[in-house]
């Protein structure tokens, strides 16, 4: 059997047990991150999952007309345009489309964090889920951070809110820093790129594939 995977660290746990698994890279990570607006925007992505995207919206765009910035908020497949409008933002089609407007993303805990930042944008990740969920996960992870960027640097790199901190005054506390000093962030965006990167994504796949099929 073979694992190709995306992440590091997956690589390396499913090695550490015995599984013959490889880092292949992402995609994402070869090419040039789309270029920067002229004026700051923010690209609210608040999840994938429509539970998840209702509780995240409100707080999101609540601190973000404080700060007095444009926003534009991407909308997954599964989620209803209907939970995202309302908030006195654009509603767009995708992550691809809202990180292409902004120049910094406030994301939902999940891949998202790691798509705004191999786009170039620096980002806040905020995680909030349903209580049982939440002293679930606690009891299980052994990690202090859940944006998919800073476990892949093994660092605090990005901020991140969780649970009871995710509320519309420490949000807007979190994005002002990322909004007022874009250049700080330049850094650990272009050391996650290097870490996420390997020589052509599709070929490199395809050929651990085919060598562990002959």
């Amino acid at each position: 059997a073979f694992v190709g995977c995306v992440l590091p660290f997956a690589a390396e746990w499913y090695q550490g047990r015995g599984v013959a698994a490889e880092r292949i890279g992402h995609p994402l990570a070869e090419g040039r991150p789309p270029p920067l607006p002229e004026t700051a925007c923010v690209a609210l992505l608040p999840g994938s999952r429509p539970q998840t995207a209702l509780r995240l919206i409100s707080p999101m765009a609540t601190a973000v007309r404080s700060l007095g910035v444009a926003a534009v908020i991407g909308r997954a497949p599964d989620v209803p345009a209907a939970l995202l409008e309302g908030h006195g933002f654009p509603v767009v089609e995708g992550a691809d489309e809202a990180l292409r407007l902004a120049s910094v993303a406030l994301v939902g805990a999940g891949t998202a964090s790691l798509h705004a930042a191999l786009a170039g944008r620096p980002l806040l990740t905020v995680a909030a889920l349903r209580p049982s969920s939440a002293w679930l996960l606690r009891k299980l992870l052994r990690v202090e951070d859940l944006a998919i960027p800073n476990l892949v640097l093994g660092r605090r790199a990005f901020p991140e809110l969780h649970q009871e901190e995710v509320t519309a005054r420490a949000i807007r506390a979190g994005l002002a820093p990322l909004l007022e000093s874009p250049d700080r962030w330049r850094e650990p965006l272009e050391a996650l790129a290097d870490r996420m990167r390997t020589q052509d994504f599709g070929a490199n796949a395809a050929r651990r594939i085919q060598a562990r099929c002959e």
